[in-house]
């Protein structure tokens, strides 16, 4: 009897994770349309890959960042303007060689100050 119970709920187990996966499917198929079961759906019906992220209207790789709707490298960061930077000052990037300072970047014989200006 309790083989019988056991084989019963395992029953009910699979069947119901295989339903899962096909109202799963049914509804990936239903808002992206071209896009393989391998792929992922993005909230703007298009598709990326299995190790990519969706990413505004555009993919990012598994190293990439998501920044708005591009995508920044991994030593990247992403700005308050949506703009991909090695050095985000205020809305607006530095240089490689230059560093933040206050709202400005200072370059590299500049120090910045207690004023938060170049000098």
């Amino acid at each position: 009897m309790k083989k019988f119970i056991l084989i019963l709920v395992l029953t009910i187990l699979v069947s119901s994770n295989f339903i899962s996966a096909i109202d799963l499917l049914k509804y990936k198929r239903a808002i992206c349309t071209g896009c393989s079961v391998a792929e992922q759906c993005c909230p703007g019906n298009y598709c990326c890959g299995p190790a990519q992220k969706c990413c505004g209207i555009t993919c990012c790789g598994p190293s990439q960042k998501c920044c708005g709707n591009t995508c920044c490298g991994p030593t990247e960061e992403c700005c308050p303007n949506n703009t991909c930077c090695k050095t985000c000052c205020g809305d607006h990037c530095c240089g490689l060689t230059e560093k933040c300072c206050g709202s400005g970047c200072c370059g590299p014989a500049q120090t910045c100050g207690l004023d938060n200006l170049c000098h």
